[in-house]
């Protein structure tokens, strides 16, 4: 089904994909045996229909230790808003060589409750870790909490740009 809607979406206004998404946060809930035989094959078919696609994007905002190895065998190219509980070093140690990363910074602690200074410190530490290699997107781990100061966003912003080059 997942296929068949992605190829109408391309045939309709959208277009040839420059850009394409599968967003499942239950991947992170079931065992490594039970993803590899429930969930992987289809993942990957799915990706590997789309392959010429520049960016596959997997959006899973869930724990994903136990299978973040397969993504890139799946067809991922970039990982996008992972666990924001684990630091985004350990994701780029174990995947970051092959796929981009999206993501991290902690939407309560850091950008909701932290100060500017905090922010700009987390986010700097976020860039140093995971730009080199395959890339990284500065970006909140999960959405962007309501409430969240506005002065925490826009630094978040002007980190990005005073760090995030290379």
């Amino acid at each position: 089904w997942e296929i068949e809607w992605l190829k109408l979406q391309e045939e309709g206004p959208v277009g040839r994909f420059k850009l394409m998404g599968v967003y499942d946060d239950n991947s992170g809930n079931i065992s490594r045996k039970h993803f590899q035989e429930f969930a992987f094959p289809y993942f990957k078919r799915i990706y590997d229909t789309f392959r010429r696609v520049p960016f596959r994007l997997f959006h899973n905002d869930a724990k994903v230790h136990h299978i973040m190895d397969l993504f890139y065998e799946m067809g991922v190219n970039n990982l996008v808003l992972f666990d924001a509980e684990t630091d985004i070093g350990v994701f780029k140690e174990r995947i970051g060589k092959n796929v981009c990363l999206t993501g991290n910074v902690k939407p309560l602690e850091v950008l909701l409750r932290g100060t500017t200074q905090e922010v700009e410190r987390e986010c700097k530490r976020q860039i140093e870790v995971a730009m080199e290699g395959s890339g990284y997107v500065l970006a909140p781990g999960g959405a962007i909490s309501r409430g969240t100061p506005e002065a925490n966003l826009d630094m978040m912003i002007r980190a990005a740009e005073k760090y995030g080059k290379y």
